[in-house]
């Protein structure tokens, strides 16, 4: 049986992406970091990590903090 940790404050985005079912789009994140980065991918499509920081405007925590590794 597979296990998951999450922060609470995430835990409703998680669990949305997770029951989406495929049918129309998939749920948006909410603001902040994670909507940027979001942005940037879709404007400027594959990026690594420096490069979507560097186009999203974000350092590393913030990067963190919307799900991103280096």
């Amino acid at each position: 049986m597979p296990v998951a940790l999450a922060q609470r404050e995430r835990l409703p985005a998680l669990l949305a992406a997770v029951r989406w079912n495929g049918q129309g789009a998939p749920p948006e994140p909410g603001p902040g970091a994670a909507a940027e980065l979001l942005d940037a991918l879709r404007w400027r499509g594959a990026l690594f990590f420096e490069e979507l920081a560097g186009a999203a405007g974000a350092g590393s925590r913030q990067m963190s903090s919307a799900g991103c590794a280096n």
